[in-house]
């Protein structure tokens, strides 16, 4: 774990992610370098860290990619968005993946989630390696659908993590 000092020190879900940086207006993947920083290297949605993916970094492997809280393929606004800095977010692939082109807003009028405006850790408890939405809030439950956050693969990196933590404390 060579990259232990950029890891977070913890594995619990966070406050609002704030951000800090205000690059020039461009393309979307522009703002990468951006993303990075403000999410911590770290899913905004599952918590999984870069080093938890590669021991070896991110950069190439297509493990880490934009999230678009407005999907590119929203019929209704889409298009405006896909470029908009406050609109992006840095994710694994194993979340953008998941989520594919669900609404913000579902049938039954549960909405995603915004980590840079809800705090993870009023919407989920950290139960052992599980993201737990906390109880009767839809919000957090459809977000957690979405986002897939507790597949078998993400669960095993924040257990990973977590040892590995406990290692470097002693």
């Amino acid at each position: 774990w060579g990259t232990m000092p950029t890891l977070p020190n913890r594995t619990s879900p966070p406050d609002v992610i704030t951000r800090e940086h205000e690059p020039a207006s461009g393309r979307y993947p522009t703002y990468r370098p951006c993303l990075r920083w403000e999410f911590a290297f770290t899913c905004a949605f599952c918590l999984t860290h870069e080093a938890d993916l590669t021991e070896h970094g991110i950069e190439g492997t297509g493990l880490a990619s934009i999230e678009h809280r407005v999907a590119q393929s929203d019929p209704t606004q889409g298009a405006d968005q896909t470029h908009r800095y406050e609109n992006c977010y840095y994710a694994c692939r194993f979340c953008n993946g998941a989520r594919s082109a669900r609404p913000i807003v579902d049938a039954r009028g549960r909405r995603l989630l915004d980590p840079c405006r809800d705090a993870w850790s009023r919407h989920f408890h950290r139960t052992g390696d599980e993201l737990a939405p906390r109880d009767a809030d839809a919000d957090a439950t459809y977000t957690a659908e979405a986002y897939d956050v507790n597949e078998p693969r993400k669960r095993q990196m924040r257990y990973d993590r977590e040892q590995a933590l406990r290692v470097a404390k002693r």
